[in-house]
């Protein structure tokens, strides 16, 4: 290799990297592919990662219906040639692409830099991306200073693209983090400034808008002493990761009518019950007329000699009235085929 040759590779290797623009339409799927970029570029998240979320069998799936973007992974990656990987079904480029990483033959890192961002975006499953871009809960408090500044890092650009994206408002996130808190994190300094701005505003005749706030107090400002758990709670997730769709809302359970709630299991006729089922059933309609009973299960309806002799007793006082119609209830026989419910309409006439 020449002198030339050398010093061309070596400009290559420290020319910065060129930033990541997507060309997605929708405001969503920009978001979450600048996200994923961000979490490499800023050592969150690894290929190793990705690649283990997303194993070639995963990846081809979601790119079966799109050959060339097959080909344009497993030719630099197995050395199969193009005009063989478009031939290749999904299962079949899986399988090649598998073999190619446990053989070392390829590596995560040369998969990914395949697997632009916009592409993982358009055919994999949004969810599952968004799962893997946020797994590890980074924004919990941790004393890792190194990774307490990248969690920093990658929410603050978070608020700040999708600010850009217009999937969110200066307000909502002014709002979900609240003025309260607002006042109780930011030092003094920072709350002076505040103030500045809005007499200046005042003096021109202008409002303090939740924009201004944000650009005297700017994303990366706010991560630096607003807890991220409270960011991450109050406005990441409520106001741009569910309303996306990438993490789903967390809904009340539905509110049972008093028609549509289950009987008591007590009372449910089990398999292998003794006979006796149909009454088991009725049961349910004469609740007054169990609480009554002196003996556990109902009998047959009281005669009609018998609720007059019922009423008589009910002249002479309560105790006499419970004992005449007890006795009117009392069980024909010991058979459970026997037994029958008293109806309401004659505990009406008793």
């Amino acid at each position: 290799m020449t002198t030339a040759d050398k010093d061309s590779d070596a400009s290559e290797s420290t020319k910065p990297e060129r930033p990541f623009k997507s060309n997605l339409s929708e405001g969503k799927q920009r978001f979450l592919a600048h996200v994923i970029d961000h979490g490499f570029r800023v050592g969150r998240r690894s290929p190793e990662d990705f690649v283990r979320h997303f194993p070639p069998a995963k990846i081809m799936q979601g790119l079966r219906h799109r050959p060339p973007l097959r080909a344009s992974i497993l030719v630099p990656t197995t050395g199969v040639r193009r005009k063989i990987a478009l031939r290749k079904s999904a299962e079949s480029a899986a399988d090649d692409l598998q073999i190619a990483l446990d053989e070392s033959e390829t590596t995560s890192k040369t998969i990914v830099e395949l697997f632009e961002r916009d592409d993982c975006v358009r055919y994999l499953d949004n969810q599952d991306l968004w799962r893997y871009a946020v797994e590890g809960s980074f924004w919990e408090e941790t004393d890792d200073v190194e990774q307490r500044d990248v969690a920093r890092d990658h929410i603050a650009f978070m608020l700040e693209r999708a600010l850009d994206d217009d999937l969110i408002t200066h307000q909502q996130i002014v709002d979900g983090i609240t003025v309260p808190e607002l006042a109780r994190c930011l030092p003094k300094e920072d709350l002076g400034t505040l103030i500045r701005v809005a007499l200046d505003n005042a003096h021109l005749g202008n409002t303090f808008t939740d924009r201004d706030l944000l650009d005297a107090m700017p994303a990366s400002v706010l991560v630096e002493y607003v807890p991220l758990q409270h960011i991450w709670d109050q406005v990441i997730i409520p106001c741009i990761a569910e309303p996306c769709g990438f993490a789903r809302r967390e809904e009340e359970p539905p509110t049972i009518r008093p028609s549509d709630e289950p009987a008591d299991e007590d009372e449910a006729p089990q398999d292998g019950e003794a006979k006796g089922n149909d009454g088991a059933a009725a049961s349910k309609a004469a609740p007054s007329a169990k609480s009554s009973l002196k003996s556990p299960p109902p009998s047959k309806k009281p005669s009609p000699a018998a609720k007059t002799n019922a009423k008589k007793a009910g002249k002479d006082g309560d105790d006499e009235f419970e004992e005449a119609f007890n006795g009117a209830l009392r069980l024909p026989s010991d058979s459970p085929e026997d037994w029958d419910i008293v109806e309401e309409d004659d505990i009406k006439v008793l």
